[in-house]
């Protein structure tokens, strides 16, 4: 989702595999997680942050920050993991602004911090580094190889 300031956000309700190994999942909420946000989940904790709660294509999604911290918590405990890589700690407040509900209904909220992150937003970086799309050349083509390979980018 991009915007004045938080610019750009992975797109909600998706999930796929990279190079048809590690999972990688967005809920309705653009978070991390293989399950929609629930309101009535507690305990909750939020977990936001960039390309460290992210965690990339690289890793399988039971291997994430999120979902590793939920297991250490144990049972009936839940991690929402909300990041996109490259975040300050501007982009994260946004997120938090613009979804309230969310920032009101957790228990718990763990930020990463990471030096500077107060400067500024980061900006959008461009569609050859986070497409909103998928390419239109050679599209069918890929689609067939490599069907949910990438997560898409929500832009507004």
């Amino acid at each position: 989702m991009r915007g004045a300031a938080r610019e750009y956000i992975l797109a909600a309700n998706q999930h796929g595999r990279f190079l048809n190994r590690n999972a990688w999942y967005f809920n309705d909420r653009h978070m991390g997680n293989i399950s929609n946000w629930r309101q009535e989940k507690h305990p909750d904790f939020l977990l936001i942050g960039d390309s460290i709660v992210l965690g990339g294509n690289p890793i399988n999604h039971d291997d994430k920050l999120g979902p590793l911290l939920e297991k250490e918590l144990g049972a009936g405990s839940t991690v929402w993991s909300v990041a996109a890589g490259g975040w300050t700690n501007v982009n994260e407040m946004v997120y938090l602004d613009r979804n309230p509900d969310v920032l009101q209904n957790a228990d718990t909220v763990i930020v990463e911090y990471m030096g500077g992150g107060l400067a500024g937003a980061n900006p959008w970086p461009g569609y050859y580094v986070f497409p909103d799309h998928k390419p239109w050349l050679l599209t069918s083509y890929f689609s067939q190889i490599c069907a949910g390979c990438f997560p898409r980018v929500h832009n507004q």
